[in-house]
This record gives structure tokens, sequence and C-alpha cells, in this order.
């Protein structure tokens, strides 16, 4: 099972249960489990979604890549390609340490770049040279979510140390997901197509677990190997979000140049193997055998996650009372996406899936119903780590009591780790899960 403190959180059978669905979904959606479903080896041809990709009489196989997922992408990669028909891999991973045999894996920064990011993505860039890397070879990416940290290798004039403060002055802004990538492009060689650009003219095949709502390639890990022809201004991000003076003067020139790119770009296969949409899907299906009758709110959650948490916990409330509850039934609500917090208190501690359980659990102090809640990232790891997400329910409220512990203070300082800590209410799945396909949020109600 992937939640490793199991027994001790899951002290009702509501609170089992909704583990229970989020372990089911995200398992669903790890790299072993998708990869095999997507990728197939059938002698000496290999074949994406059932359409031919390689002919390893002819063509010389490399893989290469970055992101949270990675680790496992490669492991099991190897595994269903055979590691004497790769002739040179490396990825940047995150988490799980692979066991790999023939592709070489660099431990990277994530939420920031380290030296570690860039280095292994010159390491991978070297793959070219290397091995004379041409128009018959064909390159597998392997790419997820934490991509844009993992992988890095900044413009000329822009410093490791420019990437950090760029990266974490955005993180703390509220900026979204898209916002903070789009600035990312403009200050790598390597993001916005960068990657496929440097080894044209081999064809490229990218295999992607999608973190991104609505799938936009762009966006995910910074679109290494899609096509991006000409980047405007990314300034008027920074301006939005009030960061001129957080960063350096060499990032703000950069970022109000122009360019258009007219470097040839060569053939590339995006390809998706899973997302958002797997994981809501899995979560459903994993109600249905517990006996819930479950309903889907939204598979694309964004904004600021106070907000969200209050406006969903509302609109639970609104379609319980309006539908009512038949006898002895059980319902549950799932959606997911990406929010986002923006950070006012240096002594914050905790991550948008403990913030998420916390706003939510304010907002259902007057419902009248049974209830339980969980925020869960499906990477396992919710800006701390060790910690996946949090779980509340209505028995909260009496451990609030007891411990005399003011709700409205934790969250108003983003102390959402601290609260949850004292609630028993922390989700554990290790060093994390393997994959990264957003976040999922179900609340089950019952009479």
């Amino acid at each position: 099972m992937l939640v490793k403190n199991f027994k001790s959180i899951a002290n009702t059978k509501q609170k089992r249960d909704l583990l229970k669905i989020v372990d089911y979904s995200i398992s669903h959606s790890t790299p072993q489990f998708v990869l095999k479903n997507s990728l197939k080896r059938i002698k000496d041809e290999i074949f994406i979604n059932d359409q031919k990709a390689a002919d390893l009489k002819k063509n010389r196989i490399f893989v290469i890549g970055a992101g949270k997922a990675t680790g496992i992408m490669a492991e099991n990669f190897e595994k269903i390609i055979g590691v004497k028909n790769i002739t040179a891999g490396r990825i940047n991973y995150k988490g799980y340490k692979p066991k790999t045999k023939k592709i070489k894996t660099v431990l990277a920064g994530h939420p920031l770049p380290n030296k570690s990011s860039i280095e292994g993505t010159r390491e991978i860039l070297k793959l070219k040279e290397e091995f004379e890397i041409g128009s018959g070879d064909i390159i597998f990416c392997l790419i997820s979510g934490g991509g844009s940290a993992l992988m890095e290798y900044p413009i000329s004039g822009i410093t490791l140390r420019d990437m950090q403060k760029t990266t974490k002055a955005l993180l703390y802004s509220g900026a979204n997901i898209n916002e903070i990538n789009a600035v990312r492009q403009k200050l790598s060689q390597v993001k916005g197509g960068g990657l496929a650009r440097h080894f044209f003219p081999a064809k490229i095949y990218s295999l992607i677990i999608s973190d991104v709502i609505g799938n936009d390639l762009k966006t995910i890990a910074s679109g290494p190997t899609v096509n991006i022809k000409h980047v405007r201004s990314a300034y008027l991000i920074i301006k939005k979000y009030k960061l001129e003076n957080k960063i350096s003067k060499i990032v703000k020139e950069k970022l109000q140049q122009d360019f258009s790119t007219k470097k040839a770009f060569p053939k590339v296969k995006n390809i998706i193997i899973t997302d958002t949409n797997n994981l809501v899907d899995s979560a459903e299906k994993k109600c249905e055998d517990l006996n819930y009758t479950s309903v889907i709110l939204n598979r694309k959650v964004t904004g600021e996650t106070k907000i969200q948490a209050e406006k969903y916990a509302k609109k639970i409330i609104r379609l319980i009372s309006k539908k009512k509850l038949k006898n002895k039934e059980y319902k549950t609500f799932i959606f997911s996406g990406e929010t986002t917090v923006t950070i006012k208190n240096k002594d914050a501690k905790g991550g948008r899936n403990q913030e998420f359980a916390l706003a939510f659990l304010k907002e259902m102090t007057r419902f009248d119903k049974k209830w339980a809640f969980i925020s869960c990232a499906s990477d396992g790891t919710d800006f701390i780590d060790g910690v996946a997400g949090g779980i509340v329910d209505y028995k909260t409220f009496d451990i609030i009591k007891n411990k005399k512990i003011d709700i409205d203070k934790y969250l108003e300082n983003h102390r959402s780790y601290d609260f949850l800590k004292k609630t028993n209410g922390l989700i554990s799945m290790g060093n994390g899960t393997g994959t990264n396909v957003c976040d999922l949020q179900v609340c089950v109600v019952w009479e």
C-alpha cells in the first residue's frame, strides 16, 4: 500500500475507505501501471499505444528525461524494452531511486533547481556528441511533473542562484504553474522545445505523465520537446505579483526580451500516458467498489487553496441539503486539480493539500451531517518530504475542543502541518509514489 501510516490515521471506517480510494487511484497512475498498458516490445519492434515507434534492427534507442516519476519510468522502460536494446540513457529524478542498469540517473533538485539539476542536464545534452546521435536514431524522452526544476540549463548570463531566487519568489507569490513555467522557459536552454532542438535530427517520442490541468504540453515540465517558436516578454508576470525587487537585474533584462528561434526542430510525438482524468476515473471506480454513490465535481480545480476549499465545502453542503441523503446512503464527492498557496508568513509550514484539508474543515463547522475528507498529492509529497496531504472528519472538532486549538490561527499563518500533526491528520507515503498527476480530493457524507 502507498499510504505508510494507514493504521495510525484510519481510525474510522470512512477514513479507511478514503485512504483506500486515494491509494487505488494513485496506484493506477503509477509509471509501472501506465507504461505496461502503453509501451510494448514485440520481437524487434517497439509500439506505443499499438502504433509502431521503432525497429531495433534499424534504430539505436536512447532514453532521456526528467521528473518526479522518471525514476520508476526509466526502471520499467528497461524491463519492457530490454536493457540490451538500449544504447544509452540519462535522466534526472526525485524521490524513488531507480534500479536501472543502462540508463544513468541523477538525483536533482525540486522544487528549486540545484547544482545536480544542471550537471545532470549537461550529461543528457552530451549524449548527442558522445554517440553521434543522428536521423536514424530514436530518442524516448520520459517526462513528468517536476521536470521544470529537475532538468535545468540556464541561458547565457543566468546563474543557478538567479534561477533559484526567481523560482522561489514565484512559488511563494501565488503564481499558477503556467505563469511560473512561462518565466522559467525564458531563462532556460532546454525548456520550450530546447531539449528537442538540441537532438535534431533524431526522432523523439515523449512519454508524458501530466500534472498539468488541461494537459497543456507547453507547461508540463516547461515543454522541453514542444516546438515553441516565439517567446514574448514574461516580465508582466513578475509585475503582476510585484516581484521586481525579489529577482536579479539580469533576470529582469532577459525576461523583458522577445526572442524567436529558427533552429531546426526534429520529428517529435508528445504522448500523454496518464493524467488527472485517469486519477479521477480510478477514484470513481474505487468508490463504486466500496458501494459509495459518487459525484465528480471538477477535474480542473485551480486558484487560491483557501478559497477553493471553502468553495467546495459550501458546494457539497448545498448539494446534500438540496438532494437529501437516502436512508443509510454514503455519498462521495470527487474533485482534482492543483491549487496555489500565497505565503505571507515566514513561519508557515505545510503544503497546498494540508492547507486544503484545514480550510475545508473550518467551512464544515456548522454542517449537521457526518463527513470525512481527504486531500492528497499524487506524488506523495505535499511540499514537505514524508507528508502527502491531510485527512479530517467531523470528529476532528472534538480534538480541537479538547486540545483548545485555535483553527483560525493555524489557517491564517499557513501552519497546516502543525495543526494536522496535533489532530492526527497527516498522510505519509514515505519517499513518494513515483508518479505525479495533480492532487486528489474526496469527501464522503452520511447520516
